[in-house]
């Protein structure tokens, strides 16, 4: 059967990459506690994560290697790994950090320019200079190659990522086609949270939904972005299905092969929100979509008249 196509977002690279290895919060104006800025420092006091929250990373591939994200990795323990056999019995052989769904491999790291965006994600999660939950776990779901994709992949990675222990999705891409067999697995979770990206044309999701941010699912989180002005940014859906709105401009992140960039894209705000419900289950393990989605609903901001992400309300409430 022929794939179905999706769309991964695209993100634009507006500096050269460059190494680093010191934190410095000044690099991310999102993480300071300015107008737009997410409002980070509090929590960071309590918990920077729990390793016992796995974040699931539908995406393309990761750079597990880089020395600022691979100790945040996913690991099977069932698993001996390079033995070729399925020691767990799940179905997978050598799944010692996940899976690649694209290819039905265990490799979930080609290229750079194949899996960039999966290991900008992973970065923004858990960089121990520049992630906002370090002290997380994340688990590699690979379904894409550079932009392509399938939604038969999606399913599977959303399936053996749960069977893992996964209660939180990142889902930083989009599609403009409906899928009754991805909504139907999406609801069949209610326990797990799928952070969405709100689309990536500035157009209004209530003419032109994009899924699976747009499904109408108690536990989906539709993410739009914002500039470090406070301006829905330019390639940011918007509407009545946005959830909230954080950062998805000018985001220092890494790459692979030990390299960062800045980088705009509603993926980047997506795996902002993300990170922050992960410091809030960090918390509070219990807290559900609905409780999340009410705080949300409580961070309106009267300088742009759009609910933007505040953390410290998320995980404390006001």
């Amino acid at each position: 059967m022929k794939k179905k196509i999706l769309t991964i977002i695209c993100l634009v690279s507006i500096m050269t990459a460059c190494s680093s290895n010191n934190k410095n919060v000044n690099t991310q104006w999102w993480m300071e506690n300015t107008q737009f800025g997410i409002n980070i420092n509090n929590v960071w006091s309590q918990t920077t994560g729990n390793q016992d929250i796995i974040v699931g990373i539908i995406d393309s591939g990761v750079d597990i290697t880089n020395k600022n994200i691979k100790d945040s990795i996913y690991i099977n323990y069932n698993e001996i790994a390079d033995n070729e056999i399925d020691d767990d019995g799940n179905g997978y052989v050598d799944d010692i950090n996940g899976w690649n769904f694209y290819d039905n491999t265990n490799d979930i790291y080609t290229a750079f320019t194949s899996d960039y965006h999966g290991t900008m994600i992973a970065g923004i999660l858990t960089d121990k200079d520049y992630g906002i939950a370090p002290n997380i776990r994340y688990l590699p779901l690979k379904c894409f190659r550079g932009s392509e994709g399938s939604i038969e992949d999606v399913i599977k990675a959303i399936e053996y990522g749960y069977d893992v222990g996964v209660r939180l999705f990142n889902c930083s891409w989009d599609t403009n086609q409906y899928s009754e067999e991805l909504y139907e697995v999406i609801q069949s979770y209610q326990d797990a949270i799928f952070v969405c990206s709100g689309g990536k044309n500035y157009e209004n999701l209530d003419l032109t939904p994009v899924y699976p941010a747009c499904y109408n699912l108690s536990n989906i989180i539709c993410v739009g972005g914002i500039t470090e002005s406070g301006d829905i940014y330019e390639f940011s859906g918007y509407g009545n299905d946005i959830d909230i709105y954080a950062p998805g401009a000018d985001i220092y992140s890494l790459m692979p092969e030990n390299t960062y960039n800045y980088s705009d894209g509603t993926s980047l705000a997506v795996a902002i929100v993300t990170g922050a419900i992960a410091l809030a289950k960090s918390i509070d393990p219990l807290v559900s979509c609905e409780e999340i989605k009410e705080r949300f609903s409580e961070s309106y901001n009267d300088f742009n008249n759009l609910n933007t992400l505040d953390v410290n309300k998320l995980c404390f409430g006001n």
